[in-house]
Parts: C-alpha cells; sequence; structure tokens
C-alpha cells in the first residue's frame, strides 16, 4: 500500500528491531527503512538503518530510553541540523587544576576529547581541525581571544537569562569534569538560540515524559530528567490535546497522576484496536474537536475499567496453578488489547511472574503478554525459548507475544522449571526508614517532593511506623481497607485489594506496625497525606 502510493522510506516507531521479514520485504520494494526503537535486539537485525540504544554497537550511554524518548532525541536531532553550527567543528575548553580539558564537538556529538597542559597544544587542535569554533569556560588567557571564532560562555550570561544560575557554577559539581558542564551550557544555549528548538522541547517533552512513564520504563539517569522536565512543562505547553487532558484531569501534575490517571485513559482506544481515535485525539489542533475525541475516550475507558475489574476479580482468584513460579491466564474471555492491564494487575495483586494469553477458539496463534514485579527480569527468562514463539518483544519487566497454540504446553512446562530455579520476587517489603506516625505532617509532604519523580526503578521511600493506634477503620467496595490513624494529626491510610488479609487484625484493634508509603490526596482542592500501605502486622510480630 505505502508503495502503490509512492512511499520510498518508511520510519517506524517505538517497534522494528526485531521485524526482519517485514522490512526485508519493504527492502524488496525499493524502499528505505529507519528504524527507531529501544526493544531489545535478537541476534539477526533487519536490513534498516536502525537507532536503538540497546544495540551491542550503540555507544550512546544511557540504554533505558523509551520508544518515544528515541523518537525525541531523533526528532531534536533533525532540528539541530538545521542550526548555524552543526557542520562546524567546536571545540570546548574548560580548566581543571593543571591542565585544560577540551572536547570535539561536530554535528551534535563528541568526536574526540582530551586534556592538555598549554594553551600552544589548544592552538595545535585549532589548526588540526579547520575553521574550529572555539568555545571557552573559563581558560585565562587573552591569546586564545584573538582566534576568528572565539567564544567565552560566560558572554552570554545576560543573553540566556535561564542559564545565569547554570554559569555561576553551583551544579558543576554534578557533571563528571569541568568540560563536561560547559559543554552541557554550549548545547543548552544552541537550544535556546533557536526559537523551533525550544518551543518544540516545551511543546513535546509533556508527551515523551507521559510516554515514557506509561510505558513503565526505569526513572533513573536520562529518562529521571526528561520526565521531571516533561512534567514542569505541562501548564506551558501549546499541545491542544494536552491542554484539555490537563484541563480534565484538574490535579496537581506529577508522575502519579500521569501513571494512574492520563496514561490509562489515553492508552484505553489502542486496548479497543481503535488506536485511530487516540492518534486523533493528539493530532487534532481545534480545541472543540478534541473536547468531543476525549469524551468518547473516557466512555471507552469506562468500558474498559469494568471488563478490567471482572476479569482481574475472577483471575486473581484462580489457584488452579499456585504451586508453580508463574501464574498463567488463557481465556477466551480475554481481548487481545487488554492482555497487558491484565498481567500488570495480577502481577502487582499476586507478587510473581504472570502470563495472560487471549485464547482464541480458532485461531492457530494467539496474542499474549507477560509481566514481572521488582527486579526480576522476567523477559531474559522467556527469551530463552525464542523459537517458540511467532514474535516476542519487550522489556525487562513487560513484554508481549504471539505463539501457536501447540506450543503453549512446551513453553509453560519448560518455563516453569527455569522459574523454580530462579529467585523471582521479594518476600515481604524491606524499608527503608523508620518513622514514627507523629512525624508524618504538611512539612513531610514538601520534603518528598525534593525527591520526585517516582517511578520504576526509582520507588516512593517505605517507612515503618510501630505501635500505632488505629481508631476507624472501613472496607471499601468489598476489598479494600481505610484505616483512620492517630497521630500529631488524623492520618488517612488506604490498604489496596487486602479486606480479606487484614481483617482479622483490624477486628482486634490492638496496636500494629505498619509498612508504607506516603502520597499527597487531593481532595476538593487540599491536601493531606495518605498512607499507601504495604504491610501490616500487629505490634510484637514484625522484626
Amino acid at each position: 500500500e505505502f508503495k502503490k502510493n509512492n512511499i520510498d522510506c518508511i520510519i517506524t516507531l517505538d517497534s522494528g528491531t526485531r521485524d526482519v521479514n517485514e522490512i526485508a520485504y519493504a527492502r524488496s520494494l525499493g524502499m528505505d527503512v529507519i528504524v527507531c526503537d529501544h526493544h531489545e535486539p535478537s541476534e539477526t537485525l533487519p536490513d534498516a538503518s536502525i537507532i536503538n540504544p540497546k544495540l551491542m554497537t550503540s555507544q550512546y550511554p544511557f540504554k533505558e530510553l523509551a520508544g518515544v524518548g528515541v523518537t525525541y532525541k531523533l526528532c531534536l536531532a533533525v532540528l539541530l541540523s538545521y542550526t548555524k553550527y552543526y557542520d562546524k567543528y567546536i571545540i570546548v575548553i574548560a580548566l581543571s587544576h593543571d591542565s585544560i580539558l577540551y572536547k570535539v564537538i561536530n554535528r551534535g556529538r563528541a568526536i574526540a576529547h582530551g586534556s592538555v597542559s598549554s594553551i600552544q597544544e589548544i592552538k595545535h587542535l585549532l589548526k588540526q581541525y579547520t575553521g574550529a569554533i572555539l568555545f571557552n569556560y573559563d581558560v585565562p588567557d587573552t591569546a586564545l581571544s584573538q582566534h576568528g571564532m572565539h567564544y567565552n560562555i560566560r558572554d552570554f550570561v545576560d543573553e540566556l537569562s535561564p542559564i545565569h544560575e547554570m554559569i555561576k557554577g553551583d551544579i558543576k559539581d554534578l557533571f563528571p569534569s569541568p568540560v563536561d558542564y560547559a559543554t552541557m551550557l554550549l548545547f543548552k544555549i544552541q537550544y535556546q538560540q533557536s526559537k523551533k528548538i525550544s518551543q518544540f522541547i516545551q511543546d513535546m517533552l509533556p508527551l515523551v515524559a507521559l510516554g515514557t512513564i506509561a510505558d513503565m520504563m526505569p526513572l533513573i539517569d536520562e529518562n529521571r530528567i526528561i520526565v521531571s522536565n516533561g512534567i514542569s512543562y505541562f501548564d506551558k505547553t501549546n499541545h491542544c490535546g494536552l491542554k484539555v487532558i490537563r484541563e480534565y484531569i484538574a490535579k496537581t501534575i506529577n508522575s502519579d497522576t500521569i501513571g494512574w490517571d492520563i496514561s490509562p485513559l489515553l492508552n484505553t482506544p489502542g486496548r479497543f484496536g481503535k488506536t485511530k481515535l487516540a492518534a486523533d485525539f493528539l493530532l487534532e489542533k481545534k480545541p472543540s474537536k478534541v473536547k468531543e475525541l476525549l469524551q468518547e475516550i473516557i466512555q471507552l475507558n469506562r468500558e474498559r475499567k469494568t471488563i478490567i475489574q471482572a476479569l482481574v476479580s475472577k483471575f486473581s482468584n484462580d489457584d488452579s496453578n499456585e504451586s508453580h513460579a508463574l501464574r498463567v491466564i488463557c481465556s477466551d474471555e480475554i481481548p487481545d488489547g487488554l492482555t497487558g492491564i491484565i498481567a500488570n494487575r495480577l502481577a502487582d495483586q499476586l507478587l510473581q511472574p504472570v502470563l495472560v494469553i487471549s485464547d482464541k477458539p480458532d485461531a492457530e496463534i494467539i496474542k499474549g503478554s507477560g509481566r514481572s514485579r521488582n527486579n526480576f527480569d522476567f523477559f531474559t527468562s522467556v527469551s530463552k525459548y525464542e523459537h517458540l514463539f511467532e514474535k516476542l518483544g519487550g522489556h525487562n519487566h513487560a513484554f508481549g507475544f504471539s505463539i501457536k497454540k501447540e506450543n503453549i504446553p512446551i513453553l509453560l512446562k519448560e518455563l516453569n522449571h527455569t522459574l523454580c530455579c530462579e529467585a523471582t520476587e521479594n518476600d515481604i517489603p524491606e524499608y527503608d526508614y523508620e518513622l514514627p506516625v507523629e512525624d508524618i505532617t504538611f512539612e513531610l509532604l514538601e520534603e518528598l517532593k525534593l525527591f520526585e519523580p517516582y517511578g520504576i526503578g526509582h520507588k516512593p521511600f517505605i517507612f515503618l511506623s510501630k505501635n500505632c493506634t488505629i481508631s476507624q477503620y472501613f472496607i471499601i467496595n468489598g476489598k479494600h481497607c481505610k484505616l483512620i490513624i492517630n497521630g500529631s494529626i488524623k492520618l488517612e491510610a488506604m490498604a489496596w485489594n487486602s479486606a480479606d488479609k487484614y481483617n482479622d487484625i483490624l477486628t482486634q484493634k490492638i496496636p500494629v506496625d505498619i509498612l508504607f508509603t506516603v502520597k499527597a490526596n487531593e481532595f476538593n482542592g487540599l491536601i493531606s497525606p495518605l498512607l499507601i500501605i504495604e504491610n501490616l502486622y500487629p505490634s510484637q510480630d514484625l522484626k
């Protein structure tokens, strides 16, 4: 179809690394293919230009970018290619003790770096790279100013006021070396001097943050920077869809809001095979039309919640294979598009690896998803049996697959044997700090904000409070526990899906020790601490 429409280049986003046959077909039609992806590669790579930090040949220092993160980098690189000095050699120099550190930048990346002991050697570098531009951070020598294209990064302070505090050096110690710090300033100057790049970052970074959280990528290293800045731009973006959904959510935007409210909503159309609805919502520029599309998505999301609640409730009580290290749900009741989210919920509840398979009665090949929790790398365990799958792709804790029905018994036998020999999930969660309930205050909420964003790889702190007095408790929807705990203020606590687990302890009305995280609870414009219970014991039992 693409070929008939005279399309001669395909760019795959968040896919393609393992699509060897499909890309070979496109190439046979004379089409070029650029793969922009982040999934784990197999031994055989497609015949394409591949942008993927997980390739063995990739020199990109951070391997855990989301697919949307890699796409963002590609778009940023295209925009950067239009900047004034993109094709020039830029030599960045900075003083470090008794030596001068340098980096040679060309086309947005460092092609050489090192240290020299004298200005003469810097001059030799300038001759080596014809037409080079010199960016000096703090090397004191007037001789350098004679170079035709010489800039002192500090000269940009007044022009680029947002960088002012950075150039003072307050955060310089966070970088591996002064020249790394100076290089960051150089790129920031380039970005801010280009209105197109500045606007692109402001409008798109919230989407990149949203996609990174939705894809359950670890919020460490560069992802942490992307998400933190993306959240800060949520109220500044000109993206019509994000502005409308921001108005609808009407909460403080943080990683929790994105993970629990926004991303499930926008993922819903795809779960029902209606990806065009989500795409139209994100691409439409008329606010009135965007609001109409959002209402369609909201209605679909209500249906999704009803279906998922019923299926998770049904299958979480299915203990037919509880002796195995793996929980497997294979049912024709489960739609293809919901296997991932159901597996996710069950892994959260059961604290063990879960496979959820949509078993279509008349299909030879069926689809499914796998999920795990904590630090267990489920995908690597499953990848040992890649030959049994038609398709397999994903990340350490989350993956999707298609498989012939006849191969399922073989897979489950091998996988159960493998998982029984491996450590999978942790038992009782450990805690980070002991915290008396009297110290849980509004001030603590403000202090915990400093550690945001929270997510995979950077979980909220787990606290232990001993000898807590529960003044009241309520069972909600027959499965959740809401507790009122006496502290310096009345504290609310929630124990999700734990009514049966804690009912006996709570009816005894005895002091308890609680393992919990703390989050901000917003209600009617008021914010208060809310304890999310990880575990609860009679006080004398917890060691």
